[in-house]
């Protein structure tokens, strides 16, 4: 008990030495009003931790955030698949378009291979030793 004490007593302490050096940076008075009122809600939601603690208070609090949280990240997760697949597919409809002349393209290296034009084609690649972490 006396640990959790401490504890609470430490973070008030450390937060109260950063709040005072962060006013004393401040080079006017212009944002010194907000700087205290953040640092004043900051303290007492500090003050109110313990009673927080023991009422289980932080745990729905914490749980309705990771709720929210990992929905939030799925939902952008599903939207930027679904971005991906539909540029993905222009890219190979745009891919498919372009490819469709056949024969010697001019200046692109690219050249038809087969007969009969079975549009299929082989572009000359050259690859280099690639070693990543080195």
């Amino acid at each position: 008990m006396l640990d959790v004490l401490y504890e609470w007593i430490q973070n008030l302490v450390f937060f109260l030495l950063i709040a005072g050096m962060a006013l004393d940076a401040l080079p006017g008075t212009a944002y010194r009003k907000y700087v205290r009122f953040f640092t004043g809600m900051v303290v007492i939601l500090l003050l109110a931790s313990p009673i927080f603690k023991l009422s289980g208070i932080t745990q729905n609090f914490e749980g309705l955030y990771h709720g929210e949280e990992y929905g939030r990240m799925l939902r952008e997760v599903e939207s930027m698949e679904r971005y991906f697949q539909e540029t993905g597919e222009e890219f190979w409809e745009n891919q498919a378009e372009s490819a469709g002349g056949g024969g010697e393209s001019a200046g692109t290296g690219v050249e038809s291979v087969g007969t009969g034009g079975s549009g299929v084609e082989v572009e000359d690649i050259e690859v280099e030793d690639v070693r990543i972490g080195e």
